[in-house]
């Protein structure tokens, strides 16, 4: 019977897997998100609502041809306070050179404006990130538990994985790859 050791992530392999993380988005996306303007004007956002009025931007330019309806509303403040959540969670336990919350909102809306002008359905992209909502709204459990090592490790995978999600799927509409491939990773989410 083998016995491995599960090495627990320190505090300083932590910010080195986000260095990571971000350098893999940027070799995917061609976009640097910690250098991104979006990224300039979320890091300035005190609230949940002043961040999802700069992605909501991004989702109104994407479909500002369409009749404006709620579905972005529908997902969008959800996922913003869950990943705030996780994000707070993990800011106890290890002190990183950047928030990766808004990091990620960033990557939210790289993705947003990755769409504009790609003839695209719109339900794919309210998919996409429903599905990620449902997902997060089900980890918001570990915000809730107080910060130790464990769930500082937990969160910053769970954060570094998303990055890669908005990495993978920025990459793909980019590409003009997105229906077939939006939709097989949505059920992982489900």
């Amino acid at each position: 019977m083998s016995t491995r050791a599960h090495a627990a992530i320190l505090p300083s392999n932590i910010e080195t897997l986000f260095a990571n993380a971000l350098k893999d988005y940027a070799i995917q996306t061609g976009d640097d998100l910690a250098t991104h303007p979006l990224f300039s004007k979320i890091k300035i956002c005190d609230s949940v609502e002043s961040i999802a009025a700069v992605l909501q931007e991004q989702a109104d330019a994407f479909h500002k041809f369409r009749k404006r309806d709620q579905k972005v509303a529908k997902w969008l403040e959800p996922t913003i306070n869950v990943i705030n959540m996780l994000s707070g969670t993990l800011s106890e336990a290890v002190s990183l050179a950047f928030p990766p919350g808004k990091v990620i909102f960033a990557g939210i809306g790289i993705l947003l404006v990755a769409f504009q002008g790609v003839n695209a359905s719109y339900d794919v992209l309210d998919g996409l990130f429903e599905s990620i909502s449902h997902f997060l709204m089900r980890l918001k459990i570990y915000s809730e538990i107080p910060s130790t090592p464990a769930i500082a490790e937990i969160i910053a995978k769970i954060l570094i994985e998303l990055i890669s999600v908005l990495a993978l799927a920025t990459k793909e509409v980019k590409q003009g790859r997105l229906s077939e491939y939006i939709f097989s990773y949505e059920s992982l989410f489900l």
